[in-house]
């Protein structure tokens, strides 16, 4: 049985909400095996009140945690028993190892996809993809949406090339859309960087449909958006606090009218049909592109569905065999 590695330090609400969300993980899917890193004692006590299946969930204790405040250098000296590191050594060792889930210091992750898990493909380091709902109901998938902030044109082609495997493997899309984030859709727009990434993508194979600007990302109209870390996690924090505002709105204008009247029912399920638009807990975490193995960072803000949520990610990723397309592609 495959084993998911699962790093219960990190979340913004507490190690519970991470375990909660691999208890529902289990609990939906009967061919994977759980592996909790943390404090064993910590862990135990809390699974007592749980009800699950004991066969298909290890604890290993990993009491150590890598807050977001610490350089992500002390997952090398002062923090090698953090739950982290414990977790990616684990990924790295077992065989039956699949796939490791963290919601923890994003830099100390990248770090140790680096120097503990190893690369696969010939990146100094790995891409950041990230999905990001559109208003017709499909998902576009953003790299690098923050682990790259200075890319050369070439690192962007080989992005490219990644998130049309990912978006192959992650959603059963044939031939995927990319696009290459930029001022103007013309060709011959942007800076020197995007100028020559557009050459050099066109000749990579993948279905390139071209520049697109950003008030275009959530269309829909592309699978796939590449760009450097600082402009995609620029472009993502604003998508997401975009649908934070317009829930905002919603929830003024509800404030103003009486309770069961037509108008309120109507910006009930208008409010109700942005959460699911912008709901980006729904859609799983972040995957690092370019290691050996499945790696995926959860939220901060991650709650027990988000959890959830990235182990089926990941679980659909293994049954698709990712990493092996990935490194064909490459």
């Amino acid at each position: 049985m495959k084993k998911y590695i699962i790093d219960i330090y990190g979340a913004d609400k507490g190690y519970s909400t991470v375990i909660d969300g691999a208890l529902e993980a289990l609990a939906q899917f009967s061919d994977i095996h759980i592996v909790l890193c943390g404090d064993e004692e910590t862990i135990r006590t809390y699974l007592s009140a749980k009800n699950y299946d004991t066969s298909r969930i290890d604890v290993i204790h990993a009491p150590e945690e890598i807050t977001n405040h610490e350089p992500p250098t002390v997952i090398f000296d002062k923090k090698q028993n953090s739950s982290l590191a414990v977790g990616i050594k684990i990924l790295k060792e077992d065989p039956e190892a699949v796939a490791m889930i963290s919601p923890g210091n994003t830099g100390a992750v990248l770090v140790g996809s680096i120097f503990k898990l190893g690369m696969s493909v010939p990146l100094k380091q790995p891409a950041l993809a990230s999905m990001l709902p559109c208003h017709n109901g499909k998902l576009v998938c953003l790299i690098d949406c923050g682990a790259n902030m200075d890319c050369k044109p070439a690192h962007l082609a080989k992005y490219a090339i990644m998130g049309s495997v990912l978006m192959k493997c992650r959603s059963d899309i044939d031939n995927p859309k990319v696009g290459l984030l930029s001022v103007g859709k013309e060709e011959g727009k942007g800076n020197v960087q995007t100028k020559e990434a557009f050459g050099l993508i066109k000749e990579t194979g993948v279905n390139f449909v071209g520049n697109i600007e950003g008030n275009d990302v959530l269309a829909g109209d592309v699978d796939v958006v590449v760009c450097d870390g600082f402009s995609g996690n620029v472009l993502m924090k604003n998508a997401e606090a975009n649908g934070k505002i317009a829930m905002g709105m919603v929830d003024v204008l509800l404030e103003k009218e009486e309770k069961g009247s037509h108008t309120y029912n109507t910006l009930i399920a208008l409010r109700e049909r942005l959460f699911m638009t912008f709901d980006f807990n729904s859609q799983g975490g972040a995957t690092f592109l370019g290691v050996n193995k499945i790696l995926i960072k959860a939220h901060g803000s991650a709650n027990s569905k988000t959890i959830a949520s990235c182990i089926s990610q990941a679980q659909i990723l293994e049954s698709k065999g990712f990493i092996d397309a990935m490194n064909r592609a490459l």
